[in-house]
């Protein structure tokens, strides 16, 4: 019954509103671009296009491990642990409220991706072994959730650096 009201007042209040009611004036748009201030010099904009053909850019491997974090993976991985359980808190509470199961589903399905990937491994990088690392995060579930907390913690204790860079080991903790 709710549904029935729902739809007929989507159908009365479309009756009400017509497009031909509102109209464009350029002028008054073209009016305000005058007076507006341009913020282009905030971002540094280059026109300059050859620049990307630069010979002197450093792409090896290690100017991008010299750009990644350590902390930045250690907080991917502790979010690879905590988001699921926020969204299905969320997603759970909003089913419950609204009554849609579709919701919980899609919770599920929020919470799969984020849990079966191990984002952190792949922003530092496995060394090209990233379907290695991925089927074995999924074959043994990440111990449950243990695996991206200690690996967090790992990178968090250990500043040595290069070691978890590019690791193409299952535990990048073990030497």
């Amino acid at each position: 019954m709710k549904h029935v009201f729902a739809i007929l007042a989507i159908v009365l209040v479309s009756f009400q509103t017509q497009a031909n009611q509102y109209q464009i004036n350029d002028a008054n748009i073209d009016a305000q671009f005058e007076q507006s201030e341009s913020l282009n010099h905030l971002w540094n904009v280059s026109l300059d296009y050859t620049s990307a053909f630069d010979t002197d850019i450093d792409l090896s491997l290690s100017a991008a491990a010299a750009e990644k974090s350590q902390k930045t993976a250690a907080l991917i991985a502790f979010g690879s642990v905590l988001v699921p359980w926020v969204v299905t808190v969320v997603f759970g509470l909003t089913a419950s409220v609204t009554g849609v199961a579709a919701i919980s589903w899609m919770g599920s399905l929020i919470n799969i991706a984020i849990s079966i990937v191990p984002w952190h491994r792949f922003y530092l990088g496995t060394g090209g072994e990233n379907l290695k690392i991925w089927a074995l995060y999924c074959v043994t579930f990440r111990w449950c959730g243990v695996l991206p907390i200690i690996d967090g913690i790992m990178l968090l204790m250990d500043d040595s650096g290069e070691k978890y860079y590019d690791n193409p080991k299952y535990l990048m903790w073990l030497d």
